[in-house]
């Protein structure tokens, strides 16, 4: 299970507010992508051009050789569209990292990857398929996560196992009945991603909040951000939901109501939860597929229009599988074990 990343190793400065896709479809194009390596400071240089030209945002993932997510950043091009990044990988191990570069316009995110050989004190590398020539791009080498297998059915197969995973376990005294989502709950808790009100209960059919979901998400995620600032009027700073809905509004995954608040202690609707697991899908390069062939849901008239892009994808991806009877009930209120099986099964996805 991948470590969440301090401020002092990720700094996320992704995308403006209104971007669901960090990398949008237009015409603009990436290329002469270099990376450098200071062993000695344990910086990486990633320089590069993005065709639109200067005062365009480029965003850079960047990947451990483990397949861990090292680095999330944003960074404006300068004259010229030429962009220079320069950051601390999070453990900086030898190995093969691998890089995605995107930005506004970019069409297809370029793709690459660039070595660390602790023993050279700079390693200069040209990920493919740059302009310029490069080496062919080999992606990480994908080692054995200490993570269970999920049958991607209904709700109630879920069946991850924190048994060997090096985690103390963690249970609760009420959630045996809830079968389905017992070992995801145990699973998530023992690595700190949720956790119950203290009294020795979880409370899996107690309702989540919109609050209480965007918390665990972007623990789950590794997405906190120290730094981030929020809007929402109903979002007291100091609070302990302030921070993850902070960093939430300013990577776009949460845009909050009309009204100008967030609606803080207002019960998530299953539409609502959907539609922030498919941006934060997008937003990381999470492969979600599109090719499973699934019948529609039979309520699919009841999804609010700005929701149906995002329940139609997970829905192929096996995240979300409806209530079991061919309904998926948007407008229902997630309860917290449906909370936990979908963001485990996100999870499960991997980057």
């Amino acid at each position: 299970m991948k470590k969440i990343l301090t401020l002092t190793t990720i700094i996320i400065l992704i995308v403006q507010m209104f971007m669901v896709n960090v990398f949008a479809a237009q015409t603009a194009s990436i290329s002469n992508v270099r990376v450098t390596v200071n062993a000695s400071e344990k910086k990486v240089t990633i320089q590069g051009v993005i065709s639109s030209g200067s005062g365009k945002n480029v965003t850079i993932i960047v990947k451990s050789p483990s397949g861990d997510l090292d680095y999330v950043g944003q960074i404006e091009s300068k004259d010229g569209g030429e962009f220079t990044l320069t950051y601390t990988p999070y453990e900086f191990v030898d190995g093969r990292y691998s890089v995605k570069i995107g930005g506004e316009g970019v069409d297809t995110p370029y793709e690459g990857s660039f070595n660390i050989d602790t023993g050279k004190s700079e390693e200069p590398s040209n990920p493919s398929p740059g302009n310029n020539g490069g080496v062919p791009y080999i992606p990480p080498v994908d080692k054995e996560e200490e993570r269970p297998k999920k049958e991607t059915k209904e709700e109630s197969e879920e069946k991850p196992t924190t048994e060997d995973s090096g985690e103390t376990k963690v249970t609760f005294s009420d959630i045996s009945n809830v079968k389905w989502a017992k070992e995801t709950i145990e699973y998530l808790a023992a690595r700190g991603i949720i956790s119950g009100p203290g009294d020795g209960t979880f409370r899996p059919s107690d309702k989540v909040t919109r609050a209480e979901f965007i918390k665990m998400l972007m623990i789950a995620l590794e997405l906190e951000d120290e730094e981030a600032e929020c809007t929402f009027s109903d979002v007291k700073a100091g609070a302990w939901y302030y921070k993850p809905i902070a960093a939430a509004e300013k990577l776009g995954i949460v845009k909050g109501k009309g009204d100008g608040t967030f609606g803080v202690n207002d019960e998530i609707l299953r539409q609502d939860m959907a539609v922030m697991i498919y941006r934060t899908a997008q937003l990381l390069g999470i492969d979600l597929g599109d090719d499973v062939n699934v019948e529609p849901f039979t309520d699919e008239a009841e999804i609010s229009g700005y929701a149906k892009e995002a329940v139609t994808a997970i829905q192929k991806a096996g995240i979300i599988n409806g209530i079991g009877d061919g309904r998926f009930a948007p407008k229902n209120n997630a309860t917290r074990a449906e909370a936990a099986v979908i963001i485990y099964r996100l999870l499960d996805k991997d980057f």
